[in-house]
């Protein structure tokens, strides 16, 4: 269910207003974890926006959007040890959503985006509310496009988001019996989502070369992934032989590729 309004308040400015009730199926991992997990239903989004857009000149353009979400039926584990999940969760979410852009013009053309988010979680285990997962209350980037000639452009992103929640925990050292001669570490999870881990950033750039034969457009491209090796603040991996936590965060990351396009 979704419905959608605008209303040109005059022709450089738009207000709209969105609302919706949405449905995610369960995933069939989750699914087939358990046999009882079959019966599980749909989780629920409820959905309300408003917003406006606004021309400031003939190039540059401003978008700007409030929204609220109510979480409903959202699908926890009741037990990792076997699987088993429940439709018991439940949440809200509400954020605001910022953009200027710049449309091409002159060769070139740029955009700058801002995220504020704030969600939260109650599982009804006990525990109380929490940060979901992947939530970041901040994020934000700022991108161009330089086209220097009909065959050859380059591009650059820079992307910048404030810590993801992170669990507190104790990590315990020789948690096997003596015997097995085995020396093994363990972490034990104190508190989900009770830390912020530290900012991500990344800037990554972008070369395209393009050619056309008969009908069809070649285009090599070169992609570098986070240039300055930039902290992603990503979870510590835990290493259980050592009982240390190892900092995994990657460096620049080439990408190399051929495309291939052609209108019918």
């Amino acid at each position: 269910v979704y419905k959608r309004q605008t209303y040109a308040a005059a022709p450089d400015l738009r207000f709209s207003f969105t609302s919706g009730i949405y449905y995610e199926s369960p995933p069939l991992l989750v699914r087939a974890a358990n046999p009882d997990n079959f019966d599980l239903t749909n989780e629920e989004i409820a959905h309300v926006a408003f917003g406006f857009d606004y021309d400031i000149n003939e190039q540059w353009n401003v978008m700007l959007e409030a929204y609220y979400q109510e979480l409903d039926d959202l699908i926890v584990d009741q037990s990792r040890a076997s699987g088993r999940a429940l439709n018991a969760g439940e949440g809200d979410n509400s954020g605001i959503d910022l953009v200027l852009q710049r449309s091409f013009g002159q060769s070139w053309s740029a955009d700058f985006t801002y995220s504020w988010n704030n969600a939260s979680q109650d599982d009804n285990d006990g525990r109380g509310s929490y940060t979901p997962d992947f939530s970041r209350e901040h994020f934000a980037s700022i991108g161009a496009r330089w086209e220097i000639t009909d065959r050859l452009q380059v591009a650059g992103r820079w992307k910048w988001g404030s810590g993801r929640p992170g669990d507190r925990f104790i990590i315990r050292e020789d948690v096997l019996p003596p015997a097995l001669g085995l020396t093994r570490a363990s972490k034990e999870i104190t508190e989900v989502n009770a830390t912020t881990q530290g900012d991500y950033q990344s800037l990554n750039l972008r070369v395209d070369y393009r050619r056309r034969f008969f009908e069809t457009d070649f285009v090599l491209f070169a992609d570098v992934i986070n240039v300055y090796s930039a902290e992603r603040g990503s979870p510590l991996a835990f290493n259980p032989i050592t009982g240390a936590e190892i900092d995994e965060d990657p460096g620049p990351f080439p990408q190399f590729g051929l495309i291939l396009e052609r209108a019918w």
